[in-house]
């Protein structure tokens, strides 16, 4: 047998510095820049041009507040109105003084005066006339009855009637025969103006020891 051919020596490889410098090396990416962020218009324009901060209440009060006119045209209007209300006004008309009508007319505090004379008279008068009914002295019946009547200038009486009524029919009734019992009665005053007359006076009853 043939004996086996010895190994066949390979060239000498390149120093493996050079097969490191000589081989490729992947080098990193870089990584990708942000892209710049937009700035907003407004944000910009108030870094550019800073303004002075605004008192909010005063403008508030100043957006609120209506409009005025001048001071000036204001008075200038007034001037003109009044001329020409003065141009155009109907002359003056003096009114009568009160002093012409006192002689004609009586005063009221005369009128009062003569009223409550009258009053008392007609007061009197009645209470001559009236009577207190038995039936109403035997029930112990007390009361006051408003009467109203007409009377003239003669002093007639023309029509009797009950204002307010004390509640007993007695004292009613006797109420009502004391005024015609009475008539005629005291003539009104001339200073009471009227014909005929309306009177309402009180008529009352009362026992006082009977």
């Amino acid at each position: 047998a043939a004996p086996p051919a010895p190994p066949t020596a390979l060239p000498p490889g390149p120093p493996r510095q050079e097969q490191r410098k000589s081989s490729p090396r992947a080098e990193p990416r870089p990584a990708p820049k942000p892209a710049p962020r937009p700035v907003p218009r407004q944000a910009y324009a108030e870094v550019a041009t800073p303004q002075a901060p605004v008192d909010t209440a005063a403008a508030r009060q100043q957006s609120t507040e209506p409009a005025h006119p001048s001071a000036d045209a204001a008075e200038a209007g007034e001037n003109a109105q009044a001329d020409a209300a003065l141009s155009t006004a109907p002359p003056s008309v003096q009114a009568p003084s009160a002093s012409r009508y006192a002689a004609s007319q009586p005063s009221s505090g005369a009128a009062s005066q003569a009223a409550a004379t009258w009053e008392a008279q007609l007061l009197g008068h009645l209470e001559r006339f009236k009577r207190y009914p038995r039936a109403a002295q035997r029930r112990r019946l007390e009361g006051v009855v408003l009467v109203r009547f007409a009377v003239d200038r003669q002093g007639r009486v023309l029509r009797v009637g009950i204002a307010r009524a004390s509640g007993h029919a007695p004292l009613d009734d006797e109420a009502v025969a004391t005024v015609h019992r009475a008539a005629p009665l005291p003539p009104p005053p001339a200073d009471i103006p009227g014909d005929p007359v309306e009177v309402t006076t009180p008529v009352d009853f009362f026992l006082r020891g009977r």
